[in-house]
C-alpha cells in the first residue's frame, strides 16, 4: 500500500502544474499539438506581439527532433468581450506567461529556458503524466476515456486531433487547418466530416421550435 502511495504522489509532481493543467488542455487543442510537442516547449518559445494582440509559437519542424524548431503558428485575440477572454489564445497565454514567471521565482529558474508547461518541480511533463492529465480533465466534464470494449480513447495525439474537429465543428476552413496542423489534406477531410457528423446529431437530437 505504502508503495502505490507513493507512486500515485510521484505521479502527481509529474503532471503539469496544477494551476496549468486546463491551459495545457487548452492550448495543446487550439494549436493542434501532439503531447510531444507541447511538453518539449519552453517558454522562450512563444512571442508576443501585444499591439496587435497576437501570440506566435515557434514549433519543432521535424516529427523526430522536437528541438529543430522553425515552424510557426500565430493566433490573434478572439475576444469579442471580456466575458470570452477564458477561451481567447491571446488572453490565455498572456495570464499563463504571468503565472509561469512567478513559478520561475520560485522555483530559481531561468525563465525563458522554463518549460511552457512544468511540473511543479520545474522540469518537462513525460507522455504517461501528460496523456493522465487529459484523462483527469476529462472526466472532471463527464465525458468518457474509455470505449465500449473497455479500450482508452486518450493519447498523445488527443489534443490534436481533437482540437481540429473542434475548430472544424466552428466553420474553420479546411485549408487553415491544414496550414494550421500541417496535415495531408485526407486528414483534413476526415476531421472536418467528423464534425459535421456531430453537428448532424446535434442538429437531429434539437427540440423544433
Amino acid at each position: 500500500v505504502g508503495k502505490e502511495k507513493n507512486k500515485c504522489r510521484e505521479r502527481k509532481n509529474n503532471t503539469p502544474h496544477k494551476q496549468q493543467q486546463v491551459e495545457f488542455a487548452v492550448c495543446g487543442s487550439l494549436f493542434l499539438l501532439r503531447e510531444i510537442e507541447i511538453t518539449a516547449a519552453q517558454r522562450r518559445h512563444l512571442q508576443f506581439d501585444y499591439a496587435n494582440r497576437k501570440v506566435t509559437w515557434n514549433l519543432p519542424t521535424s516529427k523526430t527532433d522536437q528541438r529543430a524548431l522553425g515552424a510557426f503558428r500565430t493566433w490573434t485575440c478572439l475576444c469579442t468581450d471580456a466575458s470570452l477572454q477564458a477561451v481567447c489564445p491571446f488572453h490565455l497565454l498572456v495570464r499563463h506567461c504571468a503565472r509561469l514567471k512567478v513559478i520561475a521565482t520560485q522555483l530559481g529558474a531561468s525563465l525563458p529556458d522554463l518549460p511552457l508547461f512544468p511540473t511543479a518541480t520545474g522540469l518537462e511533463v513525460e507522455k504517461p503524466e501528460s496523456v493522465a492529465t487529459l484523462i483527469a480533465l476529462t472526466r472532471k466534464i463527464g465525458a468518457r476515456t474509455t470505449s465500449d470494449s473497455g479500450g482508452q480513447l486518450l493519447g498523445g495525439h488527443s489534443m490534436r486531433t481533437g482540437g481540429a474537429s473542434c475548430l472544424a465543428s466552428l466553420g474553420v476552413h479546411p485549408l487553415t487547418l491544414q496550414s494550421l496542423g500541417p496535415w495531408r489534406s485526407s486528414l483534413v477531410a476526415y476531421y472536418a466530416g467528423e464534425a459535421l457528423h456531430a453537428n448532424v446529431a446535434i442538429d437531429i437530437l434539437r427540440p423544433s421550435n
